[in-house]
């Protein structure tokens, strides 16, 4: 299974590419250039190849921010910033991992959605390894409160609890994962896309008193749609902590769009964070 770094927020997504340019942002954008793709602790070699499996987590919480800047050809600069928050639990019995998340809070720019019960709930079955079993059941007790007509597919963001791991040890230079990124760029639909963002193993750390495995984001993105070109390279550094799976980082993507009448460049940086409490 791809691991996706979506943060996608479907329903909200006009506040990013439909707002008008505005005044200039500052934007907490990663230095990639510091230690394993941003991430500056201390990274240990992996002297023996670690398994990485999903067990039992009685509670996590989780945070999933994305922002950026893009600046047009034609003058002006379009800022956004978008948030997840929320909390889940895994329950592990045997080959199945019961997986239970619920959105609590979502932010675009100011714009702040809470109601009285979870905005979205989301609930799957997969293996230890993070492959679905099944299809995820989707509701969105919350955003029907607040009468916002999305269907909660679209908000995918939660889903990326559960990535998929390999089945064998991981050593230093494995492929952990393939990432999709999509969700953060603005591709536009039918968009052709070929995509090399992965992440590959580069040593352990003890962050907050848990052990991790330390990988680093490589790759990029190309995407052609109706005489536009689009190209994203992804830097950055992924934790996977192992006695639970969970995982956090951060990715920074420099972009580039180009067509008949406008160049466009800009930057996102993403943050995701799941860990138990």
């Amino acid at each position: 299974m791809r691991a996706r770094l979506a943060l996608a927020l479907g329903l909200l997504a006009w506040v990013c590419w439909g707002a008008p340019p505005i005044a200039a942002q500052q934007t907490g954008t990663l230095d990639v250039s510091r230690g394993v793709g941003g991430f500056t602790g201390e990274v240990r070699p992996i002297q023996r190849p670690v398994l990485l499996r999903y067990q039992s987590v009685a509670q996590f919480r989780f945070t999933l921010r994305a922002e950026g800047r893009f600046e047009e050809a034609r003058g002006g600069l379009r800022p956004f910033s978008l948030a997840t928050e929320g909390a889940g639990s895994i329950r592990r019995q045997g080959s199945i991992v019961d997986w239970s998340v619920q959105v609590t809070s979502m932010t675009v720019e100011d714009r702040v959605l809470k109601a009285s019960v979870p905005l979205v709930e989301f609930r799957v079955r997969t293996d230890p390894l993070g492959d679905e079993i099944d299809s995820p059941d989707i509701e969105a007790p919350g955003l029907r409160e607040l009468a916002i007509a999305a269907d909660p597919a679209d908000i995918s963001g939660p889903v990326d609890a559960w990535i998929g791991y390999p089945e064998a040890a991981v050593k230093a230079g494995d492929l952990i994962t393939p990432m999709s990124i999509e969700g953060l760029l603005p591709l536009p639909d039918g968009a052709s896309i070929h995509n090399t963002v992965t992440v590959v193993a580069r040593g352990l750390a003890t962050v907050d008193g848990r052990e991790l495995l330390v990988g680093e984001v490589v790759g990029g993105v190309a995407a052609a749609h109706a005489g536009t070109e689009f190209s994203a390279q992804a830097k950055g550094y992924w934790l996977i902590d192992l006695e639970t799976g969970l995982h956090r980082g951060r990715v920074r993507l420099d972009v580039v769009s180009s067509g008949r009448s406008l160049r466009q460049r800009g930057i996102v940086s993403a943050d995701f964070d799941y860990r138990p409490i």
